[in-house]
């Protein structure tokens, strides 16, 4: 369910989340991640240009090419 962006879960599963204090937008960016979005609503949120700093653009993130190079980095490997 975690792969889900809010917009697509159930009635229940939003009932629940809800029920958690998670709302939209907690949930797709805490949960979610927004890896339940297309780049296109990334861009449409003002949010793709965090995840081209990680190395993320449109094809890599819609069509899985590959993942960016910063994928499954740890926080302290990351540089500016």
């Amino acid at each position: 369910v975690e792969e889900w962006s809010f917009h697509d879960l159930y009635d229940s599963e939003v009932e629940g989340a809800l029920g958690l204090g998670l709302d939209s937008e907690a949930w797709d960016c805490h949960i979610n991640h927004y890896y339940g979005y297309w780049w296109s609503e990334l861009v449409e949120k003002g949010i793709d240009r965090y995840y081209s700093v990680l190395g993320w653009d449109e094809d890599k993130w819609d069509n899985g090419t590959s993942p960016a190079e910063t994928e499954g980095m740890e926080w302290a490997d990351m540089s500016e």
